[in-house]
């Protein structure tokens, strides 16, 4: 869901979809578990997992070549 959807449903208290709401608990799960392995590498200091977790799901997958 893009972010200006999102930010106005929460404006308007309004619900996300059944579908929307498993992405976003499943999101959260996500971002919790990159912050804990973060912190277990013992260098967790300035990073955001939600932001770095933002920027790798919109980087582009490179194409693989069938074999």
């Amino acid at each position: 869901m893009p972010a200006a959807i999102a930010n106005r449903k929460a404006r308007r208290e309004e619900d996300l979809s059944a579908e929307d709401s498993e992405r976003a608990i499943g999101l959260s799960h996500l971002i919790g578990e990159v912050q804990y392995m973060v912190q277990q590498s013992g260098e967790p200091e300035g990073f955001d997992a939600g932001k770095w977790l933002a920027q790798w799901l919109e980087q582009p997958l490179p194409a693989r070549k069938s074999a």
